[in-house]
């Protein structure tokens, strides 16, 4: 090996070509196919996106021109995209000990990188997959070699396991911030290593992050209202908060309202239903393209939006027209809008995709949404100023932030009742939930604090001061990372260890 100057070589064994002294035999034998696409997880085929460091199987017997029987390994086009961090992945018999080797490697996040690959198959004609980090797959045949697959090893577990719950806790310590031409009202981590900022109508943009804060990608908010089939002209809008669907295929974004010709009365925060303010939109974000693929009309001043576990449903809270829209997210279009009270803000949907809390600022109390029937309920009082709603991963508990009274409270869905309440700062305002439920994170506008709740005996174990008027937060679950959007124009990056 020659190199023009000095560094280290990793090199990885993946078979052997024989000599024409060897015995001919029929196994090692090459089959060219033309090349067939045998996976794609983005299209969650056959499976979603991977997991960092947990195994996922991928069968490559019976597709793509491989024959079920007779195929000991296979040639590949594998594709690591979407990458969530810099890292690698390994493919390897299946039912086998994952092997110290690599076959794709990604320098940076959010990196497209193929590479030819050479894979033995497992016992049950499928290949395992370790990926360092949290990314997509895409894998071509291109031919299969004759042979016997590898024998199993005993203490491999013949089923994938189950992708661990990270652990919320530890030492939250800054460590970067995000500046530039922002003005973030709100920060939503994507789970596949994206960070969404909306900066309203003050900027007219999406900006997007990865787990570094450097920027990905910068949206417009401005769109040619014909090519959605919604009239002529071009209007702008002005990117309130955003939602991730379940598969992190998409984005919502909610507009605050629409500006350019025919856009209507723009929407103002002590607005009425009376005060005639237009109708806004809802931005759906491919987030393969970063691009705005649909525009959906909802309600008066949309702020806060969630999409429904089964992903079947898109729910917005339309603050000046005092309902929530229920989107069909299939057909794309609004199939229910449901007054409710005044100023309907934060969401939460239950597990069985069923019920829609939200809580209703203006009113002091929570409704319930029946997503099939629209059958309203009501809670008692819950506090003054309830703003943002959090779901626990059990559906038992509702944590609420409550902006006039400097607290959070936590509310028994049984009973939709307060059974624990604990100040954080002035002013608290967003919440994100850690996927284990252990950890819920505020932050206080006036206060300028983000305080960390512990959820089973409601107590704030840490807070940490921030830039001026923090009002967005989001949690990463598997870098423990925190985002907070600032109104100064940062965002500001945390992490737990």
């Amino acid at each position: 090996v020659s190199s023009l100057v000095a560094g280290h070589l990793v090199v990885d064994v993946a078979g052997l070509f024989t000599g024409p002294g060897d015995t001919e035999g029929t196994d090692g034998l090459f089959v060219p196919l033309a090349p067939t696409r045998v996976a794609d997880t983005r299209t969650r085929e056959p499976r979603g996106r991977l997991v960092g460091g947990v195994r996922a199987d991928v069968p490559l017997v019976g597709v793509g021109g491989v024959p079920v029987t007779g195929a000991g390994a296979v040639l590949v086009n594998a594709t690591a995209t979407e990458t969530s961090l810099p890292g690698f992945l390994t493919m390897y018999p299946a039912g086998t000990t994952r092997p110290l080797a690599s076959n794709v490697n990604a320098d940076r996040s959010w990196q497209t990188v193929p590479n030819l690959v050479l894979a033995r198959l497992g016992a049950t004609g499928a290949v395992s997959v370790h990926a360092q980090h949290t990314g997509h797959l895409v894998v071509d045949v291109l031919g299969w070699f004759t042979g016997v697959p590898e024998s199993g090893d005993p203490g491999v577990p013949a089923a994938e396991p189950a992708p661990p719950v990270p652990s919320s806790g530890g030492r939250l310590s800054l460590t970067g911030a995000i500046g530039g031409s922002i003005s973030p009202k709100s920060v939503v981590a994507s789970g596949g290593g994206l960070l969404f900022a909306q900066n309203m109508m003050y900027t007219h943009t999406i900006t997007v992050y990865d787990r570094a804060g450097r920027l990905v990608a910068t949206i417009p908010d401005r769109v040619d209202l014909a090519a959605f089939g919604l009239g002529v002209g071009v209007q702008a809008g002005a990117p309130v908060e955003a939602a991730v669907a379940p598969d992190g295929r998409h984005v919502y974004v909610s507009n605050y309202s629409m500006y350019g010709p025919g856009a209507g009365r723009e929407g103002f925060d002590d607005c009425t239903p009376a005060d005639g303010v237009a109708d806004s939109t809802v931005y759906r974000v491919d987030v393969s393209t970063l691009a705005i693929d649909q525009v959906i009309p909802v309600g008066p001043v949309p702020k806060f939006l969630t999409v429904s576990p089964d992903g079947r449903r898109l729910v917005v809270s339309n603050w000046c027209g005092d309902s929530v829209s229920i989107v069909d997210t299939a057909a794309g279009s609004e199939i229910r809008r449901v007054r409710l009270g005044r100023y309907p803000r934060g969401l939460a949907v239950t597990a069985d995709s069923s019920t829609a809390y939200v809580a209703l600022m203006g009113d002091d109390r929570l409704a319930t949404v029946d997503l099939t029937t629209g059958a309203v309920g009501y809670s008692g009082r819950v506090g003054s100023g309830p703003r943002h709603l959090n779901l626990s991963p059990d559906g038992r508990w509702l944590y609420v932030t409550l902006n006039a009274d400097g607290a959070v409270a936590k509310v028994d869905t049984s009973t939709l009742a307060v059974v624990a309440r604990v100040p954080t700062g002035t002013q608290p305002r967003s919440a994100a939930l850690a996927a284990d439920g252990r950890h819920l994170y505020v932050v206080n506008y006036e206060s300028q604090t983000a305080s960390r709740v512990r959820t089973d005996d409601f107590v704030v174990d840490a807070v940490v001061g921030t830039a001026n008027h923090p009002i967005g937060i989001t949690y990463d679950d598997e870098t423990n990372q925190l985002a907070i959007a600032c109104y100064d124009g940062r965002i500001l990056l945390f992490v737990e260890k």
